[in-house]
């Protein structure tokens, strides 16, 4: 993989990241500071598994259930 190719898929991954933590505001309100941890140290397939769970749970702790 080139340098160029890491660092896009570096800024998809923040990207993702950022977008997850905005879903969480507008659906959950304020995101403790715990939960941001996570989501700023999950792989790529982890952010994009817990925004498709996003949808269809009623809390945050389902969000991030494995």
């Amino acid at each position: 993989m080139s340098t160029a190719d890491m660092l896009r898929a570096e800024g998809a991954l923040e990207a993702r990241r950022e977008i997850l933590l905005e879903l969480l505001v507008i659906k959950f309100g304020q995101v403790d500071p715990a939960v941001r941890t996570r989501i700023e140290s999950a792989s790529l397939e982890q952010v994009t598994a817990w925004m498709h769970r996003i949808v269809v749970v009623a809390t945050v702790a389902e969000v991030f259930e494995s």
